[in-house]
């Protein structure tokens, strides 16, 4: 069987794609497993998710007012948007994302609290925001890509399909669903070496550029790769439902659509 990378960023043998790899979490670990981490996540999407979709159009408003010549309806000022509300975002809720990947790490034993006091006794206070580089950098990335991207599409399929999309729920899943291949493939290798580097314990890694260097030399371009299939299967529903949403929320509180 061939060497694979697991959902956390390590290699294993056991699997060589996302089904198998579910498959034996679930045989060896119980159905429990595909649940690790979850404290870790809701506390990511609570701070992470809430700051860069609800700083969307705030930043984007900031962006038209501040740089007279961008265009309020332009594809770059909504992607600059999206990459500075998620670069805040990931910022803030560094140590929320760390403690996700650590939860979620197979050895990982304990809960959130104690992993909590764990990191702060052996690392300190600058061990919560391990990789917050590539973090912040990962953000931009996917922010602008899902956020920056459905914004553009929609009012494109509204401008170009006027009788087949116009504003409402099918324009949004349609929207959001291209949103989230965009992004998935935009961030997938940046989550890489994002979690490598949250998960190296013996510091093999000096800075982000050194750990896609070594990436690159040591296992090729399509390390980059490792994982897609279970990145989109993350992030293109995460998409469809975040987005479609927060649409209809921004609708409930009297608000305009994105």
């Amino acid at each position: 069987m061939l060497k694979s990378q697991s959902a956390d960023g390590l290699t294993t043998t056991r699997s060589t794609n996302a089904f198998r790899t579910l498959v034996s979490m679930v045989r060896e670990e119980g159905p429990a497993s595909i649940y690790k981490g979850l404290s870790g996540s809701l506390l990511r999407e609570a701070t992470y998710s809430g700051i860069r979709m609800g700083g969307y159009d705030l930043v984007k408003t900031t962006i038209v007012k501040v740089v007279p010549l961008a265009d309020p309806n332009g594809f770059g000022t909504k992607l600059a948007g999206g990459m500075a509300s998620g670069m805040i975002g990931a910022a803030v809720a560094n140590p929320a994302d760390l403690l996700k990947v650590r939860l979620q790490a197979p050895a990982a034993t304990g809960s959130l609290r104690q992993h909590v006091v764990q990191i702060a006794q052996n690392e300190g206070i600058k061990g919560f925001y391990k990789a917050v580089g590539p973090t912040i950098v990962r953000a931009g990335v996917l922010t602008s890509t899902q956020l920056g991207c459905y914004d553009h599409i929609k009012h494109t399929l509204k401008k170009d399909f006027p009788g087949t999309f116009n504003e409402g729920i099918r324009t949004h899943v349609a929207a959001s669903g291209i949103a989230g291949f965009c992004c998935s493939a935009a961030s997938n290798p940046i989550d890489v070496i994002k979690v490598r580097m949250m998960t190296d314990k013996t510091g093999q890694y000096r800075n982000a550029l050194h750990c896609a260097a070594l990436l690159l030399k040591n296992e090729g371009p399509l390390a980059y790769y490792k994982g897609f299939s279970m990145c989109f299967w993350r992030l293109w529903p995460h998409s469809l439902l975040s987005l479609v949403v927060f649409e209809q929320l921004r609708k409930g509180f009297g608000m305009a659509a994105i």
